[in-house]
C-alpha cells in the first residue's frame, strides 16, 4: 500500500479509522478530525435526526466501539441547522449553552425551594405534635432530622411516640445510667468491636426492666 498522504503524497502514517495515510499536518485539518457521536451531539447541540446523510466511520476507544463522524461535515451540519456560516458558529452554540444552563439552574433552584418549602412545613408539624405530647423538639436529633428530611419510614406519630420514649428513658429509668452499665459490661468482655446502636438496645432492655416492668406505659407520667 502507498504510505504517502491521500491528500497531499507526502510521507504519512497509517490512519486505521479511514484507512489512508495522513501526514502530521493534513491529520489536524477539520476534513480528516474525526469526532465521535456522543462528544458532536453535546458539543454542537446536535440530534441523532441531524446526522442523517452524514457518513460515519466505526472505530474504538477504551470504551468499546464508537461512531465517528468528521468534524468539517458536523460543523456544515450545524450552520445548516442555525442558519448561521463557519465564523458565527460557535457564537451561537455557545449562546445555546447559556440558555440552556440558566434554564437548568432556575430549575434546580425552583427544585430546591420546594424541597426547602417542605421541610419546614414538615418540621412546624413535628414540633406542634412533639409539643402536644408535652416533648420538646431537639435539633440534635437524628429521628427528628430523618424526618424533617423526609428520608424515613417513621410517620409522623412514629417519631412523636419515640421522642416520648426517650425521654421517658432518660427522665424515668435512670437510661444514661443503664447504657453506663453495658458499655463497661462489654469492655469486661474485652469485645472491641460492639455497635453502638445494639447497646444502646440493650440499655434501653436493661433501664424498662429495672424501672419500668420491662414495657413503656400506656401514658406517659407528663401527660
Amino acid at each position: 500500500m502507498n504510505k504517502l498522504c491521500h491528500k497531499c503524497n507526502n510521507p504519512g502514517k497509517y490512519i486505521k479509522l479511514f484507512n489512508f495515510y495522513l501526514c502530521t499536518d493534513c491529520k489536524q485539518l477539520n476534513e480528516f478530525t474525526p469526532i465521535s457521536k456522543t462528544r458532536l451531539l453535546q458539543d454542537y447541540i446536535l440530534k441523532i435526526e441531524d446526522l442523517d446523510g452524514l457518513q460515519s466511520y466505526c472505530g474504538k476507544t477504551a470504551y468499546g466501539d464508537t461512531t465517528f463522524y468528521i468534524k468539517n461535515d458536523i460543523m456544515n451540519c450545524a450552520c445548516n441547522k442555525y442558519n448561521t456560516n463557519i465564523d458565527n458558529l460557535y457564537n451561537i452554540i455557545d449562546n445555546i449553552k447559556n440558555e440552556k444552563l440558566l434554564i437548568k439552574q432556575e430549575k434546580t433552584k425552583q427544585k430546591l425551594l420546594k424541597k426547602q418549602i417542605k421541610k419546614e412545613s414538615r418540621k412546624q408539624k413535628l414540633i406542634m405534635a412533639l409539643n402536644a405530647a408535652g416533648v420538646q423538639f431537639r435539633n440534635d436529633s437524628k429521628l427528628c432530622r430523618l424526618y424533617i428530611d423526609d428520608e424515613t419510614d417513621y410517620s409522623l406519630n412514629d417519631v412523636v411516640n419515640r421522642m416520648c420514649q426517650m425521654k421517658y428513658l432518660y427522665e424515668y429509668c435512670n437510661y444514661a445510667e443503664c447504657k453506663k452499665i453495658v458499655y463497661n459490661q462489654e469492655k469486661k468482655n474485652m469485645n472491641k468491636y460492639f455497635i453502638k446502636t445494639e447497646l444502646n438496645d440493650l440499655a434501653e432492655i436493661l433501664a424498662l426492666n429495672k424501672y419500668s416492668n420491662d414495657k413503656y406505659p400506656n401514658i406517659f407520667p407528663w401527660q
